[in-house]
């Protein structure tokens, strides 16, 4: 390092300058510094993690910045970073083949930063039975007849059923309770 003398030379000409020779700064080196991933989520849905990566280098670099999930390599990332700057990483992970708490690694050269989510057990779907029904057991023609029925949902998720009131094979009135 410090200064040198550089000459250029041709036939019986020459030019010269002086040029600061810097010493080169510490190489990119990469460190997960934090980890975002939400605590639990349904079977087979998307899951976004971030991560943040610090380059503790002075210059700019590029690692590979992996998603292991339960062992597994599910995503990667290349970013690009400048020395002494931290990036924010994005993944994500398909949760559908998994059940339980799954095991959330990233990493970065010999850095890494761990979680756990807890994937929910897959829920019955809204399924409705008819709980009680109370109408009249006779009517007098063409008079208006109050029936009511009480509709229970058996699944494990919200729902809105459609009750139908049928008369002789005729669908004369539908709800949505």
């Amino acid at each position: 390092s410090g200064p040198v003398e550089l000459t250029v030379s041709a036939d019986d000409t020459s030019e010269s300058a002086i040029v600061d020779v810097e010493e080169p700064g510490d190489p990119a080196t990469f460190e997960i510094t934090g980890l975002d991933a939400p605590a639990e989520v349904e079977p087979g849905e998307s899951v976004s993690v971030d991560a943040a990566l610090h380059n503790t280098g002075d210059v700019e670099g590029t690692p590979i910045v992996e998603l292991v999930v339960d062992g597994t390599q599910v995503d990667t990332a290349e970013p690009t970073v400048d020395g002494k700057e931290t990036a924010e990483v994005s993944f994500s992970w398909d949760s559908s083949e998994y059940s339980g708490t799954a095991a959330l690694t990233v990493s970065a050269d010999t850095s890494s930063e761990s979680t756990t989510v807890d994937v929910q057990e897959p829920r019955d779907p809204a399924a409705f039975e008819l709980a009680s029904l109370d109408a009249p057991t006779e009517v007098t023609e063409g008079e208006s007849v109050a029936v009511n029925a009480a509709v229970t949902n058996t699944g494990d998720v919200e729902g809105t059923p459609i009750v139908e009131l049928v008369v002789d094979g005729t669908q004369v009135d539908t709800a949505e309770p």
